[in-house]
């Protein structure tokens, strides 16, 4: 299998590293426009080949791709559908981060098209959206009806520093529009839209996490809202924070510090949230160790009783390899979904939902194989 990777950022790297130690990997390129990041990745990476490119420059990208089996879009979403039209024209498979639902809407309209190139394009494969999404429906089949689909997930630092008991585990930018922007759910059988950071809850997991707060953020339901409508009466994705970080930043809502209209300072037009993603860049903490919770509950009847089932992660970061949790849970996911793709254990072709292609027993053992464990239990009543 021949493998590239398009961005040389964390997630990247972290893919990067470990298509080198997949078996039947043959080749693996890494892309991106920087030369220090790709350079940095191939040190961390090893065997790689490398290449400058823009993610934006759609003929450099089909000059790079031609030949790949498959591809990971490991950049800002922004380019996602610039992506899925290039592999498209080359024919190669592609799977990418995801994480706007405007933009995996695009990549759906292009579904006819892939087909018949003979191209599968999958978006959306992290951690959530992403692998949580294979759990969920995993977990919907297994029951004989369900009622409520709830996932949460949150990507954490081990020892959160004050005020806002967060650390730089992926792009700010990323950040931002996850809390910002309209986030959609199923409620009494109907999909609605609602606020991101609203629906602040109280959530448990094993110590030291007994006591942590969720809240609504966008792109977690992925493709699932339109998979299970019509079978579940509620289905809703929030992200999981140590407890005051809703609140925290609420106040920088409220002070206008996540709009992108300029506003007008001493005679100068500044962008209030391009400034508050320097600020959070320069002033959060990049290092230490991070953990990942995942918690993805689907209740309904099984075998006349009353059941959820749950698929449950509480992972940490891999020090020995200096990759972090959030590496992990995110990269190791895509490119597992790469992997099947290229290696034809994926055979369906076009725009397609995760959830309905991509064997969750399959998933399951390839991430367990690299250390990643989800538990799975049924809890009666």
């Amino acid at each position: 299998m021949k493998i590239a990777i398009i961005g040389a950022g964390l997630m990247g790297k972290a893919i990067a590293w470990d298509m080198v130690r997949s078996e039947g990997v043959e080749n693996v390129l890494l892309m991106d426009s920087i030369p220090e990041r790709l350079s940095d990745a191939c040190d961390f990476a090893g065997d790689v080949e490398t290449k400058i490119v823009d993610a934006g420059d759609g003929k450099a990208l089909a000059s790079a791709l031609e030949g790949y089996d498959a591809a990971v879009s490991c950049v800002p979403y922004r380019y996602n559908e610039l992506i899925t039209k290039v592999c498209i024209d080359v024919g190669v498979h592609v799977c990418d981060l995801g994480g706007n639902n405007d933009v995996v809407d695009a990549q759906f309209r292009l579904s006819d098209l892939a087909a018949s190139r003979g191209v599968t394009i999958i978006p959306d494969c992290g951690l959530a959206p992403g692998m949580a999404s294979t759990w969920a429906y995993a977990a919907v089949e297994a029951l004989d009806s369900c009622e409520s689909v709830l996932m949460r997930c949150g990507g954490l630092p081990v020892d959160p520093l004050p005020p806002l008991n967060y650390m730089k585990l992926f792009s700010m930018t990323g950040l931002i529009n996850e809390y910002v922007e309209p986030c959609r759910i199923v409620i009494d059988g109907g999909v609605a839209m609602v606020d991101g950071m609203s629906g602040l809850e109280k959530i448990s997991f094993p110590e030291p996490f007994e006591e942590m707060e969720a809240f609504y953020t966008s792109g977690g339901t992925s493709t699932l809202v339109q998979t299970l409508h019509g079978r579940v009466d509620e289905l809703d994705y929030k992200t999981i924070r140590y407890p005051g970080h809703c609140e925290q930043v609420r106040l920088l809502m409220y002070l206008g510090l996540t709009e992108s209209d300029p506003i007008i300072v001493d005679g100068q037009a500044v962008n209030p949230r391009r400034t508050l993603e320097a600020l959070l860049d320069r002033s959060l903490p990049s290092a230490g160790a991070d953990v990942t919770l995942l918690r993805v509950d689907a209740s309904g009847e099984l075998g006349g009783r009353k059941t959820t089932i749950r698929f449950q992660l509480i992972d940490y970061a891999d020090s020995a390899n200096g990759i972090s949790s959030m590496m992990r849970c995110t990269g190791f996911p895509a490119g597992a979904v790469a992997r099947m793709m290229a290696d034809g254990t994926i055979n369906q072709r076009g725009v397609l939902p995760q959830e309905l292609v991509v064997p969750a027993e399959r998933l399951m053992a390839d991430l367990a194989a690299r250390g990643v464990e989800i538990e799975r239990s049924e809890i009666s009543g």
